[in-house]
């Protein structure tokens, strides 16, 4: 894959999830081939058109960046009452250029599959996360797009049903486009019951105290901390431990088979009547150790830690760490 092709996904990413883009490259000449307003994401919906799709009405629009191949686009998360219990990965994103071909921004291959909504020509483009997330795209010009974003990571079947959903909607404000039809439902939810909670809020500071852990923790995750990823946390132990720092991250989006890498059950550990998989020797290091708890088909736990100097020692602070926690985690 072409340092383009990646360039072009890695913003798409950014559409859907909100992180930053660091690709490189140039954009091209402004494109008249467009609708009056053009290059405003968040005016391609409605409110009225996202409550009907099941999104909160008004959208987050980001400016983008031309100079790193990053068309405006705009996100809408899932209309959820309680913040805490947003799942972003349930949203749905809408990218608008007017600089960028779309050819230039999925760089190198063709498209892996066509329709036709709301009387426009779609092309669905691959993505780096594979197809647990779907990228639809109209050609409007010489250099111009719209591409319209959703994923589902329980089932890769539905990652394109609310993009799908929302495309006659987005099309009825494209030159060419029909008159959007009438909502008649939205896709299904498969929020993470991991969704809303805070990593480092799980141990209070008597539990700190407890496992030798030094306060705060410290927040990892994409958006969160130096650490990409999952949303966690990271304590360091005390500098008489003889434990390594407990790294703690709770995985909406993945399995735990996902959650481990390569890595090799060793264990099976039973804690409050929940069966936790425990891997020694973690990366080829036997003073690492990693334990994983499936709490839904796509959503996991995991706690890793280690010993300093003493292998038969790496999962002891671990075990104790899972025993704990265990009962504050919900289920699936």
């Amino acid at each position: 894959m072409g340092w383009r092709k990646v360039a072009g996904a890695l913003a798409l990413l950014c559409a859907v999830t909100g992180c930053t883009s660091s690709v490189t490259g140039s954009p091209a000449g402004p494109d008249s081939k467009t609708a009056t307003g053009a290059g405003d994401p968040c005016g391609l919906l409605t409110p009225e058109q996202a409550a009907g799709l099941g999104l909160v009405p008004q959208g987050k629009p980001e400016q983008g960046d031309p100079q790193r191949t990053l068309p405006p686009y705009c996100r809408w998360n899932p209309d959820e009452p309680d913040p805490r219990k947003v799942n972003i990965y349930d949203g749905l994103a809408v990218m608008y250029s007017t600089t960028v071909p779309v050819d230039r921004f999925h760089p190198g291959e063709p498209p892996i599959g066509q329709l036709r909504s709301g009387g426009l020509a779609w092309a669905r483009y691959e993505t780096i996360v594979g197809p647990n997330r779907c990228s639809l795209a109209v050609k409007l010009g010489g250099a111009s797009f719209v591409e319209v974003t959703s994923e589902d990571y329980t089932d890769q079947a539905k990652s394109c049903d609310r993009a799908k959903l929302a495309l006659p909607q987005v099309a009825a404000h494209l030159p060419g486009g029909l008159p959007a039809p009438p909502l008649r439902g939205k896709p299904k939810s498969s929020a993470s019951p991991l969704i809303g909670i805070e990593p480092c809020d799980l141990f209070a500071p008597a539990d700190l105290v407890r496992f030798q852990l030094q306060p705060p923790g410290e927040k990892t995750g994409t958006g969160r901390g130096a650490i990409g990823g999952a949303p966690g946390c990271q304590w360091e132990t005390s500098p008489t431990s003889e434990y390594e720092m407990i790294y703690l991250y709770l995985d909406p989006a993945r399995s735990a088979d996902e959650a481990a890498g390569d890595e090799s059950v060793d264990e099976q550990v039973r804690a409050a009547d929940r069966i936790w998989r425990l891997y020694t020797n973690v990366s080829g290091n036997p003073r690492n150790c990693e334990a994983v708890l499936p709490v839904a088909a796509k959503s996991a736990v995991a706690v890793t830690g280690g010993s300093r100097n003493d292998p038969t020692k790496a999962c002891d602070l671990v075990r104790q760490v899972i025993e704990f926690l265990t009962p504050k985690i919900p289920p699936g």
